[in-house]
């Protein structure tokens, strides 16, 4: 795991599951999302886990996911970035993150 706050995205970061530390966030994807996205991320690339209330965004191309890494950053938002089923996902609590 790699706290963001203090670093850069780049070509060659680690494809590797990523997260802002925070003692109420988990490091790796919940089951409950793992679900969500199963369902739903063929019609929809963002979307809420009904269980956990997460909100998911599903990328197909590394770039769009880096620029929305960079954005979150930039929010002072604590996510999660990963991959899975062979797609990059982001999720997060929710929109009013911006913490200072």
């Amino acid at each position: 795991m790699m706290n963001y706050e203090h670093s850069e995205i780049t070509p060659e970061a680690s494809p590797g599951p990523v997260a802002i530390e925070a003692q109420d966030e988990s490091p790796e994807l919940l089951e409950c999302c793992r679900r969500t996205i199963q369902m739903h991320a063929k019609n929809n690339p963002m979307m809420v886990c009904s269980d956990c209330k997460k909100i998911i965004k599903v990328f197909n191309d590394d770039k769009s996911y880096k620029n929305y890494q960079r954005f979150c950053l930039s929010r002072h938002r604590r996510f999660l970035a990963t991959q899975f089923a062979g797609q990059h996902v982001i999720t997060f609590k929710n929109y009013d993150s911006y913490s200072a």
